[in-house]
């Protein structure tokens, strides 16, 4: 069930934003609350989970309330392998991009 302990102050954002931008490794920031909820509602959530992880996507993680799933590769040629995989299993996959961290999460922080 939904509750307000679920939800956090954010910090852990502002946090990964600055992983992202010091290029430390991201899936090592990466939390999300409603995870382990997510998978006990969501029936299939954990079998999808384990098909991403079959073709290669690396830390696979739920997405805001679920029960979109994303992961990572390590470039983008593997990315285009895993999407072509997952879509041939019938799944629907978006390709995307990180891009550099947004000067908008880190205000009122030193950009040094």
């Amino acid at each position: 069930m939904m509750k307000p302990s679920l939800f956090t102050s954010g910090q852990i954002t502002r946090d990964l934003s600055l992983f992202v931008s010091d290029s430390l490794r991201l899936t090592a920031g990466l939390f999300n609350a409603f995870e382990p909820l997510a998978f006990d509602v969501f029936d299939g959530l954990n079998e999808v989970a384990g098909e991403m992880q079959r073709v290669g996507v690396k830390s696979v993680h739920l997405s805001g309330a679920g029960p979109c799933l994303y992961g990572f590769a390590d470039d983008q040629a593997q990315g285009i392998l895993i999407r072509e995989q997952l879509v041939e299993l019938g799944y629907i996959v978006h390709l995307v991009e990180t891009t550099e961290s947004s000067s908008l999460l880190t205000l009122g922080q030193s950009n040094n």
